[in-house]
């Protein structure tokens, strides 16, 4: 099994310094296509230990997101599926802001699919975390 720090170096945490970061935002929504609620059980494990003010809803999603639940009030941040080239894409949206970029796994194989999910969600909570820094 993939250890969640198996993507940095030392022992970080980016489910936590993720956590970290929405506590000054009104409202968060995640909806991932991708990691099959890995994702979300990483974030939710952290934030049963660290609850928060900021009202979290996370939504697994079995095709890519759409824009369409970009809201005014809220944090709004996407998985995409993988695609064929092992890529995938996170966006993000708050007050006017815009991000997005795509990411390619270092597993080339369908072969490591559980341990693909597992390396998405870490470093898609990573990039998180530099965006809302």
């Amino acid at each position: 099994e993939l250890k969640p720090w198996t993507v940095g170096t030392g022992k970080l945490d980016f489910a936590a310094a993720f956590v970290e970061r929405l506590k000054n935002k009104p409202r968060v929504i995640i909806e991932d296509a991708l990691t099959s609620g890995i994702l979300g059980e990483r974030v939710m494990t952290t934030l049963r230990a660290n609850p928060l003010k900021t009202p979290v809803e996370i939504r697994s999603l079995s095709g890519s997101p759409t824009q369409s639940t970009t809201q005014k009030d809220a944090l709004t941040l996407c998985v995409s599926a993988l695609t064929e080239r092992f890529t995938w894409k996170i966006t993000g949206h708050l007050d006017g802001q815009e991000w997005s970029e795509e990411i390619e796994l270092p597993y080339k194989s369908l072969e490591l699919v559980d341990r693909s999910r597992r390396y998405a969600a870490e470093w898609t909570l990573h990039r998180w975390s530099q965006w809302l820094s």
